[in-house]
């Protein structure tokens, strides 16, 4: 089924009281719950009155059905996986023999029309952007991880003189290309980490910040009327707790304040592990909340999800949820943003995802800050 479709489905009733305030053994099992929504009708049947939109703790078929979704993920895994860059770099730069004591970040670039629309009616091809350009750290290496949905031989890497650079060739048209690095910082003999600069430098866009900062990016910036974008996501590589990304789709149903959303499930070395879908709206009290459902590759449940939204302006938006297992204890919390302007407009969302571990309360962090 294509995502664009979902638009046009008719809006349910939308109600009230998300956001669980406890876990453990006073959480109430979902796997035994009378919910019954599940299937090929769950997301429209989803009925915020509920816990969880009164969705079933059940298995469902491999991305929801959604051949689109599926080709989403599976052009994901296809990307160009290089794990030897950073294997060189650890293993010839001086800096990373001559130190123990390392710090890595894992960063995840997006750039063009992160919308993704897919049929290239919807496009003129006078609208290709040039995003060639650089990343550059003034303090360690940076090591590619990935390159996102790059077209070779026209989108590619360029040659590397110098490890604290990575350059590319890239042109976006109705979808979006994008890499993930790991920044690489030394500390001196000290143990101190010098601070210095993240540089992002492209034609359409620019940016920079303190690499003290890095950790906590989470950038989304719009750089032109057709809707050409650039999103900048980094956390720390070496945490206990599992974490990544979740990118997708959000729509708002015509004529409601609210829609549905659908993505994919993404770990923090960008392999496709999942699936997320589920409904966004304002229910009677005027709350504005949202439900979904979170499945593995092969459609089995992984877990039930509730949250709250903001809309900002001109259809920007943030969002933070959580997401619940079978006994109802909260294992995990999500934080992100999503862009849809006008009714039926197929817009985009991301988000980073934080499983909950190491005795993390259960009222945050949200979102794997």
């Amino acid at each position: 089924m294509r995502f664009a479709t979902l638009v046009r489905w008719g809006v349910v009733a939308l109600a009230a009281a998300l956001l669980v305030s406890g876990c453990g053994n006073d959480a109430d099992p979902l796997s035994t719950s009378s919910a019954v929504v599940g299937g090929d009708n769950a997301i429209d049947q989803i009925d915020l009155d509920e816990a969880y939109g009164g969705l079933a703790f059940t298995d469902e078929p491999t991305a929801f059905g959604d051949e689109e979704l599926l080709r989403e993920s599976l052009t994901i895994d296809q990307d160009l996986s290089i794990e030897d860059d950073e294997n060189s770099i650890l293993h010839h730069d001086p800096r990373a023999r001559n130190h123990r004591e390392m710090k890595r970040t894992i960063v995840r670039i997006l750039w063009g029309r992160l919308d993704g629309l897919s049929d290239s009616t919807e496009w003129n091809p006078q609208d290709i952007v040039d995003w060639t350009g650089q990343l550059e750290v003034s303090e360690g290496v940076v090591a590619l991880k990935r390159t996102i949905l790059f077209e070779t031989p026209i989108d590619h890497i360029l040659p590397r003189e110098d490890r604290s650079i990575l350059a590319w060739q890239s042109f976006t048209g109705p979808h979006f290309d994008g890499i993930l690095v790991n920044v690489i910082q030394f500390a001196d003999s000290n143990g101190v980490y010098p601070d210095g600069e993240f540089r992002f430098r492209t034609g359409p866009y620019s940016t920079s910040f303190s690499l003290a900062q890095l950790d906590s990016v989470q950038l989304l910036e719009t750089v032109d009327e057709l809707g050409n974008a650039v999103s900048i996501e980094a956390m720390p590589v070496d945490l206990p707790c599992p974490r990544g990304f979740v990118r997708g789709h959000w729509a708002r149903t015509p004529g409601e304040e609210g829609g549905i959303f659908e993505g994919i499930w993404i770990s923090r070395f960008a392999a496709a592990t999942g699936f997320v879908r589920g409904r966004w709206g304002v229910n009677a009290a005027g709350e504005r909340v949202l439900a979904g459902k979170i499945i593995g590759r092969d459609g089995e449940i992984r877990g039930l999800m509730e949250g709250r939204w903001e809309l900002l302006d001109d259809g920007r938006g943030v969002f933070r949820a959580h997401w619940a297992g079978s006994s109802g204890a909260v294992e995990g919390f999500l934080r992100g943003e999503f862009r849809c302007r006008h009714d039926g407009d197929l817009g985009f969302f991301r988000a980073r995802w934080r499983a909950r571990c190491g005795g993390m309360p259960v009222d945050g962090p949200d979102g794997g800050d």
